[in-house]
């Protein structure tokens, strides 16, 4: 019985080194692209929608271990809000940018059929902003016509998706949320926060490329 016992455990071991000698790291390179919709936490609060936009940019993926790598991102990312004025009009700002993520690559699932969860910090630099009012002859409030002041802005970002394997790349279907460490006005304002805050959904098209294994 003992000898049975021993031969099992040795051969559940070979099976296991086996199967991680059968892994070989990936890394893949595509195109991301979906649309996004952002609002600003503003203290004291206002009143405002979602604001949609549009993001978009490349994507450089490293699987270095079976189940965790990383993903790396140059995205142009739109964002901004939609304030809901007293007097029934609308104030929206518009904010555009370049926006450098470095996440964290978690995969669950078989070779083929993959969820997927994207984590870490995110950079981003101001490109271009404007603002517009629906009515003319609004009092304007301190920030709506201000510039902003930190062109710079860093954060979080946690995303939770899908991926799916086929013969000629991998498919990336994820849902992304954002949050800022960082206000876009100084306290100077009657702002006292403003810190952006933004959900995604993107779809990527990645194409695979298998390494050499050491």
């Amino acid at each position: 019985m003992k000898r049975v016992f021993f031969a099992f455990l040795v051969l559940l071991s070979s099976i296991q080194a086996s199967a991680q000698d059968t892994f070989v790291p990936e890394v893949s390179i595509g195109l991301r692209g979906g649309a996004n919709f952002s609002r600003f936490n503003f203290d004291p609060e206002i009143e405002q929608e979602f604001l949609q936009g549009y993001t978009g940019g490349l994507v450089l993926k490293h699987v270095a271990q079976r189940r965790v790598g990383i993903q790396v991102e140059v995205n142009y990312v739109q964002r901004g809000w939609k304030e809901l004025l007293a007097t029934g009009g609308t104030y929206e700002r518009n904010l555009d940018y370049l926006e450098l993520p470095l996440m964290t690559h978690v995969t669950i699932g078989n070779r083929n059929t993959r969820f997927l969860i994207n984590f870490g910090p995110y950079a981003s630099f101001l490109l271009s902003e404007n603002g517009r009012s629906a009515e003319a002859g609004e009092e304007e409030i301190d920030y709506q016509h201000k510039g902003i002041d930190n062109s710079f802005l860093y954060g979080l970002s946690l995303g939770i998706g899908m991926g799916q394997k086929t013969s000629f790349g991998t498919f990336q279907l994820e849902g992304r949320l954002t949050h800022s460490l960082n206000d876009i006005f100084s306290r100077d304002l009657a702002s006292l926060a403003s810190k952006s805050q933004s959900v995604s959904i993107t779809l990527s098209y990645l194409h695979d490329f298998k390494l050499k294994k050491k």
